[in-house]
């Protein structure tokens, strides 16, 4: 068992292959994408519950359960992810987290798994069967999380920000989360959102971490304040 601590506050995972990436830095005791997490850190969130889409190991679940206090609606549909994830969360007392062996998309249903063998941050949503896919359950944001107030919204799909942010229009129009999204043109995702939600995000900080992740703030933020 490993602390990683951040803010002089930490949480315990469970290290089982020291040659992956966000092990390596597990391994040095911190988390991982520590940029991205500082940032969300210094935002008012204007609800109690974050949606981790993504969650992989459980690196950014733990930071939002156990150092920020929220509530968290954990998915990750790859099957030693989830374990893992399911792991990790259980070294740590008192969180508030509910997690779904699922993908988020922008309907329900059944779609395919693509497996990228050891490089499990690579494995992605597909529409066709592959040799090396199989089938996961979906889900939708707005079907989840009705009733809940969501004030943040994490999505790293490997491609499919768009549909998850689809299956996800009624929440933000209704929450205005704070959205972290990976993704290679912010710019053209955060136009296309607007469009959908009567240009509720007015700019994106970015990018953080190892990958291209963006923040889309909300309105009720003032510029000069980020």
């Amino acid at each position: 068992m490993q602390a990683i601590e951040i803010f002089g506050l930490h949480g315990w995972v469970e290290i089982t292959d020291p040659e992956d990436l966000i092990q390596k830095y597990w391994k040095l005791g911190v988390f991982y994408e520590a940029d991205l997490l500082r940032q969300i850190a210094t935002l008012d969130l204007c609800g109690n519950v974050a949606i981790d889409c993504g969650a992989h190991r459980g690196n950014h679940t733990l930071f939002f359960a156990k150092i920020l206090g929220l509530k968290v609606l954990a998915f990750e549909p790859e099957d030693n992810n989830y374990k893992a994830l399911k792991d990790n969360i259980s070294l740590n007392t008192g969180l508030q987290v509910t997690t779904y062996k699922a993908a988020l998309m922008d309907k329900p249903g059944v779609m395919e798994l693509h497996s990228y063998g050891d490089n499990s941050g690579m494995n992605k949503i597909t529409y066709i069967e592959t040799p090396y896919s199989y089938p996961v359950p979906c889900y939708t944001v707005d079907g989840i999380a009705e009733g809940q107030n969501v004030g943040l919204l994490k999505i790293d799909a490997e491609g499919m920000e768009q549909e998850v942010l689809t299956g996800a229009l009624e929440t933000i129009k209704r929450c205005k989360p704070v959205i972290a999204v990976e993704t290679p043109n912010a710019g053209k995702l955060m136009r296309w959102l607007n469009r959908q939600v009567d240009n509720i995000y007015h700019v994106y900080r970015g990018p953080f971490a190892k990958t291209p992740t963006y923040l889309f703030i909300p309105r009720p933020y003032e510029l000069s304040n980020l």
